[in-house]
């Protein structure tokens, strides 16, 4: 079931939301300001975050930015609600890293098809990067890699069972300038 987390101080809004969402299989999480989501989020790792722009003190820009900042919750799916649709204010959102924007008022049916086009993004994001095959210039750098560790200067340090070898100074005073250790690795 994908948890979802509601930001707003109109405690009105938030349950006509969750309500919907419970209604569609929904595990829902609220919080009344911004302050309050951003704990929320860190505790629960939802799986989309929806939040009010204007809160009092702690508002929606503030939640968003917020939670890119933390690398545990950067990629959580962000949706923006305000009743202000102003142009700067979607800039604003974007820049920080919204994922998109819904005017207030909207329809369930709206808010609905913008929750699934976040979680199905998401989802392909996640089995995209679970797939990646290497590309031309990755296995070019590999191979460039391997090939310098092949040479004679990347195989000094090298001892015949393919173990790098490390020398140490060793310390003033000691009776062995070298000491020599066999260590797993480059």
């Amino acid at each position: 079931m994908k948890k979802i987390l509601i930001i707003d101080d109109e405690a009105s809004v938030r349950e006509a939301i969750v309500q919907s969402l419970r209604m569609h299989s929904f595990e829902t999480l609220e919080a009344e300001n911004g302050r309050a989501g951003v704990r929320l989020a860190q505790e629960h790792l939802p799986d989309l975050i929806l939040s009010d722009v204007r809160m009092e003190s702690f508002d929606g820009f503030a939640a968003l930015a917020a939670i890119r900042y933390q690398p545990i919750t950067a990629t959580i799916p962000f949706i923006l609600m305000t009743g202000d649709p102003d142009e700067s204010g979607r800039r604003l959102g974007m820049e920080l890293g919204a994922d998109d924007y819904l005017a207030k008022p909207f329809s369930m049916t709206s808010l609905l098809a913008v929750v699934h086009v976040q979680l199905k993004k998401r989802e392909a994001i996640r089995h995209q990067a679970l797939n990646l095959k290497p590309s031309d210039a990755d296995r070019a750098e590999v191979t460039a890699v391997a090939e310098t560790a092949a040479s004679p200067e990347g195989r000094r340090g090298i001892d015949e069972g393919g173990q790098a070898e490390r020398t140490m100074l060793s310390t003033p005073g000691s009776t062995e300038d070298l000491e020599r250790t066999s260590v797993l690795g480059w």
